[in-house]
């Protein structure tokens, strides 16, 4: 428990959750560029309901529907 209690200590002085949150925000930035560039290639208007339809289902694969 000891060594377990010191390696999260040392994960969270260094800034480890910090750069997780990061990551992910930067992965959330390429999917939403990625289907727009999609999207307009296609053809489809990028509208109101384009948006809602597409945040609807990112929140359906990640896990935060509702």
């Amino acid at each position: 428990r000891k060594t377990l209690a010191r390696v999260a200590k040392l994960c969270v002085d260094g800034g480890i959750e910090e750069r997780r949150v990061a990551v992910i925000e930067e992965n959330g930035r390429r999917v939403s560029q990625l289907l727009r560039a999609v999207l307009a290639e296609l053809g489809v208007p990028l509208d109101e309901r384009t948006n809602t339809v597409v945040r609807r289902h990112l929140q359906l694969i990640s896990g935060l529907e509702g």
